[in-house]
């Protein structure tokens, strides 16, 4: 009897141990807590899957070593300019040899593939459509391709709206248009039968025209989709998230969400320069307009409970800067001049550190349910394209890797300065929060608060 009250009394001190199979789900079936726990555990590292070998290898040790979960961004050719079928087909091939290895190192991890906003004509008209597409839209099968033309946005001002990157061979898609909804549903069945259970679907609601009334077309989509995983799924399920306007608090049919999380931004807000960092903070909307937390809305989510907010996570976004370097833009888009990532990636490692645990305490503190239970998460940034040249310097460890090292440097398109054994590392095009080695010399040091955050030892305390 004593020890089975120690056992019980050691479980109260551990909630993580009292659920050891909180991540685990199958069948199509998961519960509340196992979808928070999964937001609770995200990550985005941008693209994991299409990644040359070594740093593949790397970056999943990395993963695994912190215990993500929910590997946002995993996967995307979406803004890979016009492709051919053999690269469109190669690109799915590479996701599911890469998944594999990913679930043999953890069968809980769950990764996300993003479809976003953009179209490029010749990748559409290059993509034979499948009979099983057809059908699931009650059509008869067809031999052609997707038609580029037929999925072109339509509504809005001016051609600008609908052709944002300002040429002809790439568009916002209307989802309105069953073609469009075809075209997403075959990408997203394609990824589902790669491994891969989880999409973001970019600025879904600037596909709908920002308006309500076209949200049935993505409720369409993602309902099919659903259909499909329960019989292709690795776990029978598939999830969804995207962005949504800053007044929107999610895509509802009624009371119904139709995505399972709210993937937004996390666009801090400048407080002070000190100490050689340009500090931030998060806070609710209500104290800083441009912030995303406290305006999820509750309702019925698609997995069958019910949510007060409908759970959050809030990404390190590149969107580009605003010209300005360093100077402050307060209640207003961009930090310091720059996007989220961008700013992060600039600041000294210590501020990278005590950010992070900063945003952790406060989400874990703050817009809880009615039950204390936490609606908003941290997404960590792992890996995530900066828009601003970085600097790093690092020493190797072994000086007969030197070569390997400016080799791997390389492959992030960096160039390499050396003077002894430390080499200055100029122009990596992603922030990585890996611990620097010789087998990641751009690595900018995030990964043990990280793996500290996810391990629940943060303190919970503002």
């Amino acid at each position: 009897m004593n020890n089975l009250i120690l056992i019980v009394f050691m479980l109260l001190l551990c909630p993580l141990c009292l659920r050891a199979d909180i991540f685990d789900f199958d069948k199509g079936r998961m519960g509340k807590e196992t979808l928070r726990a999964y937001a609770g555990r995200a990550v985005s590292c941008l693209p994991l899957l299409q990644t040359e070998d070594e740093v593949f290898r790397e970056d999943l040790r990395m993963l695994t070593n912190i215990g993500a979960k929910y590997i946002g961004r995993a996967a995307t050719y979406s803004w890979s300019g016009n492709m051919s079928l053999a690269a469109i087909e190669a690109h799915y091939k590479q996701v599911a040899e890469r998944a594999k290895i990913c679930h043999e190192a953890d069968p809980q991890m769950l990764l996300q593939a993003g479809v976003f906003e953009i179209i490029y004509r010749d990748t559409a008209n290059n993509t034979p459509i499948p009979a099983y597409v057809f059908e699931a839209f009650g059509k008869k099968p067809e031999d052609r391709h997707f038609d580029y033309d037929s999925m072109i946005k339509t509504y809005g001002p001016d051609a600008a709206d609908r052709r944002p990157w300002g040429n002809d061979a790439s568009a916002v898609p209307d989802i309105r248009k069953t073609e469009t909804q075809m075209y997403f549903y075959w990408q997203i069945t394609r990824y589902i039968d790669a491994g891969i259970e989880a999409f973001h679907l970019g600025q879904a609601e600037k596909m709908a025209g920002y308006d309500s009334r076209n949200y049935k077309y993505w409720d369409k989509v993602t309902a099919l989709a659903r259909k499909y995983a329960k019989q292709h799924a690795r776990r029978g399920l598939a999830l969804f998230d995207c962005h949504t306007a800053i007044t929107s608090g999610g895509m509802k049919i009624g009371d119904r969400h139709i995505c399972d999380l709210i993937g937004a931004g996390i666009v801090p807000d400048e407080t002070e320069y000190k100490d050689g960092a340009y500090m931030c903070r998060i806070c609710d909307y209500r104290d800083c307009w441009l912030q995303w937390i406290g305006r999820s809305d509750g309702g019925l989510h698609p997995l069958g409970f019910r949510v007060e907010d409908n759970f959050t996570i809030l990404e390190f976004d590149n969107y580009g800067g605003n010209g300005k370097p360093f100077a402050p833009t307060f209640q207003a888009f961009y930090n310091w001049g720059f996007d989220d990532i961008t700013w992060f990636a600039l600041q000294p490692s210590w501020y990278r550190d005590q950010f992070l645990m900063e945003c952790d305490i406060y989400l874990k503190n703050h817009n809880l349910d009615s039950e204390g239970r936490q609606q908003y998460f941290l997404q960590a940034p792992c890996r995530r394209l900066v828009t601003e040249k970085t600097t790093l310097t690092y020493t190797v460890k072994d000086p007969a890797r030197k070569a390997e090292v400016t080799r791997l440097a390389e492959l992030e398109r960096a160039s390499c300065r050396w003077e002894g054994d430390t080499v200055t590392i100029t122009g990596s095009h992603d922030y990585r929060c890996n611990t620097p080695s010789d087998r990641c010399p751009n690595g900018f040091g995030q990964e043990e608060v990280i793996k500290r955050i996810f391990a629940g030892e943060n303190n919970r305390r503002p």
